[in-house]
This record gives C-alpha cells, structure tokens and sequence, in this order.
C-alpha cells in the first residue's frame, strides 16, 4: 500500500493545513464566496440566508419573484416591527436555549398543542359577524353620524 501524493505534498502539511485546503475545495465547489478574514469560516446567519435566496435566483423566473418579494417586504409596515420582535426573541430566548434546550423544546410543543386546541381558523361566526357589520360602522363613520340613534338623555 502507498500514500497517494497530490499536488502539494500531503506528508508535509499539518493537519489543519489539509483540513483549511480542503474546506476551502468544499467552498469553491458549492460556489460560496471565500469566508472573508478573521470570521474563521463562520458566517451569520443573515448572509446564510442572503446566500439561500441568491442561490434560489440561479432557477428560471424565480429571479423575478425573488426581486418582488425583497421590494415588497423592504416597503412593508411591518417589517420594522419583525425585525425588533426578532431582536427581543432572539435575545431573551438564546441564553435560554443554551441553558435549557429541552425546555425551549417542550415550551414550542405546548405553544404548538395550544394554537391548535383554540383553532383560531375554525370560528367562522366570529368572522362572518364582522364582515357583517364592517361595512355599516364604517358608513357610521365616513358619514360622521354615530352607529346607534342617541337615547334619552341621562340626568
């Protein structure tokens, strides 16, 4: 049995020498960009997701919808209060997650199992009732008259 020798010879190379060669082959060859100085390889998880969108543009037409939906969501009212739900989540659930992972686990079931036990999308009445009268207070307001006929006066 021989040691195959590649380019750079193998023998005189450390081990965190090949490991760094070839993760660097790993990068190039799943076309990512070269980590860049002083991250150690790692890279947040914003620009993991910037790289996970750029890579869904290389698909016919997805570009277009790509391109939209980052338009959209960079006007959209509510990007301003997801991004400080974000933050606060982040920072109040981190340090939990990293003292009790199974915790922050059984928390998301019991969460989970109460969504689906109150089943929010099975009460039609409530909002069918609504769209009832949607309209009629909403010509109560633009006519600046009140919703219900004024009664007697209270002394």
């Amino acid at each position: 049995m021989s040691a195959e020798v590649g380019p750079v010879s193998n023998a005189l190379e450390t081990p965190a020498a090949r490991l760094s060669r070839s993760r660097e082959q790993l990068r190039l060859s799943l076309g990512h960009a070269p980590p860049e100085p002083g991250d150690g390889g790692l890279r947040p998880a914003r620009a993991a997701a910037q790289t996970g969108l750029d890579a869904l543009t290389d698909i016919p037409g997805v570009a277009i919808l790509v391109a939209m939906i980052r338009r959209r969501w960079s006007g959209h009212p509510l990007r301003a209060v997801a991004t400080v739900a974000a933050g606060a989540a982040t920072t109040a659930l981190k340090p939990l997650a990293a003292r009790h992972p199974w915790g922050l686990v059984a928390g998301a079931l019991v969460l989970g199992g109460l969504l689906v036990w109150a089943a929010p999308w099975r009460r039609p009445v409530t909002s069918a009732l609504f769209a009832g009268m949607l309209p009629q207070l909403l010509l109560a307001l633009v006519e600046g008259r009140p919703s219900r006929p004024p009664g007697p006066a209270a002394d």
